[in-house]
């Protein structure tokens, strides 16, 4: 059984490049590709063809991350962008950020704001730990007596003030 090669999106656009140049064909590009990229056999030509035809699909790809070995994106990228807000103002406002704070607050915004039915999305530990990984967010969780308390009540909203 052959071993499957999977080249990152950076790799490809590596490789689309040096295609681009004029001087390699797709044979010489695969033996290129074992050098550069330190493979364990150059790519098939079948391989090579496949990402010649998907080219305008890898440069038009802006949304995702260079590290990436899929084109896939996320389904509602919109949600990326209302966590990513969500952390920077609760940062800015120097409050604590942990996982269930953000997963109510996605849950209302998806339902409220953008009316995405119940269940389309699975917001599983899994999915936020994706949603992070992909805008290089932190959450930091609450220990301790700080985390029994809190902070939304009006009572201790008005004793933070008063310092």
């Amino acid at each position: 059984m052959t071993e499957r090669t999977r080249l990152s999106l950076q790799q490809k656009i590596e490789l689309l490049d040096k295609h681009a140049t004029g001087h390699y064909n797709q044979k010489k590009l695969g033996e290129w590709a074992k050098q550069a990229f330190k493979l364990s056999k150059p790519l098939r030509q079948q391989t090579i063809s496949d990402i010649l035809k998907k080219r305008n699909e890898i440069y038009g790809n802006i949304i995702v991350k260079e590290s990436s070995k899929s084109l896939r994106l996320p389904r509602y990228p919109q949600l990326d962008q209302e966590i990513t807000k969500y952390v920077a103002d609760q940062n800015a406002a120097k409050r604590p950020v942990d996982r269930n704070a953000i997963m109510t607050y996605i849950k209302y915004v998806a339902a409220v704001k953008y009316r995405i039915p119940e269940g389309e999305v699975k917001f599983s530990d899994g999915w936020l730990t994706k949603v992070f990984k992909r805008n290089k967010l932190k959450s930091r969780y609450t220990y301790g007596e700080s985390a029994s308390v809190d902070i939304t009540s009006e009572n201790i909203q008005s004793e933070i003030q008063k310092v």
